[in-house]
């Protein structure tokens, strides 16, 4: 099974990183290859609402996959999953999906449009 640390050593990917407010509070961390889709998130992605990692989704449905230890979401999938749509330009991939929010006690939903680009060399 693959990790998410072979999968750095072995593809070259592009990493997009997204800030609010101020540049070194990273908000959102985008990954992606061919084959993988990766983003890790804060917990107050959306207006410093606080998610519980029950309530954060990678598409419509797609659960995290690992909360990491300095308390971040992580969501590590294969691009052919969660909803994630693959568009193709010339020698380019853009990989689009969302982060969804859905509170567990309330009916308050929030979205977010999440992209990735993959360039020929990274196939």
């Amino acid at each position: 099974m693959w990790t998410f640390q072979s999968f750095r050593r072995n593809v070259n990917v592009f990493e997009l990183s997204v800030s609010q407010g101020h540049p070194d509070l990273l908000s959102m961390k985008v990954r992606c290859s061919y084959f993988w889709f990766y983003a890790k998130i804060k917990p107050t992605l959306f207006h410093n609402l606080y998610m519980n990692p029950d309530e954060a989704f990678l598409g419509d449905d797609c659960p995290v996959t690992y909360v990491s230890p300095d308390a971040h979401y992580e969501f590590f999938y294969y691009s052919n999953k969660c909803g994630i749509v693959t568009k193709t330009f010339q020698e380019t991939l853009l990989l689009q999906t969302k982060i969804k929010y859905l509170s567990s006690n309330s009916g308050d939903m929030a979205e977010m449009p999440v992209s990735c680009v993959v360039t020929k060399q990274a196939w």
